[in-house]
């Protein structure tokens, strides 16, 4: 057949044949696209292009509101955490600090209130720990071991205040190098 349509544009051809042959070629289908007038491919192509922006738009939105959740729940968790382990940690060296005060000065009224409000700020400290914690959170385990700890240590305290209002200053230094070696697994990392 393609003979006969180079014969055929070529005017070589019979006019029944030419005229059978343009009117066959004429009406086969062509790719539609080609059919729309050029109105019509703008408009299409506008239709395209707003729809990949929404698409675009829509993902660039559910990606905004994935980040802000997990910033506010940094916020909401993380950051609480790390206040509260900053502040008991400043709270644990100001015991540290009054007790040492106690042994050098007994008389100091000033190193008592210290160490009693160092305390108490320890023990609101780790509430909020807590309180931001759920029980399942595998640090929920780190905020009871420093309660643990904390609890030890309130014991070793008690003993160093006993020795000293007996007059004992060499068994409250004893005591307080032990209470070093309870606060160690805490510095060297074995809970956080």
């Amino acid at each position: 057949m393609l003979p006969l349509v180079s014969q055929a544009m070529s005017g070589d051809c019979p006019p029944r044949i030419s005229a059978s042959l343009t009117r066959d070629i004429m009406n086969q289908p062509r790719f539609a696209f080609a059919n729309i007038n050029i109105a019509a491919k703008l408009w299409f192509g506008i239709g395209v292009l707003l729809c990949c922006s929404i698409l675009a738009i829509g993902a660039m939105w559910l990606g905004m509101q994935q980040i802000q959740t997990r910033f506010d729940h940094f916020i909401e968790r993380d950051q609480k955490l790390a206040e509260s382990y900053s502040g008991m940690y400043a709270q644990g060296l100001q015991m540290g600090q009054a007790l040492r005060n106690i042994i050098l000065d007994p008389s100091n009224p000033k190193a008592y209130q210290n160490l009693e409000r160092a305390k108490k700020d320890f023990s609101t400290l780790m509430g909020q720990a807590r309180s931001v914690l759920d029980i399942e959170d595998p640090a929920r385990k780190g905020v009871e071991r420093i309660d643990t700890l904390f609890d030890e240590q309130a014991g070793l305290h008690q003993r160093i205040l006993s020795a000293i209002k007996g007059g004992d200053t060499a068994l409250a230094r004893q005591v307080l190098r032990d209470c070093h070696k309870i606060s160690v697994p805490f510095c060297a990392g074995e809970i956080v």
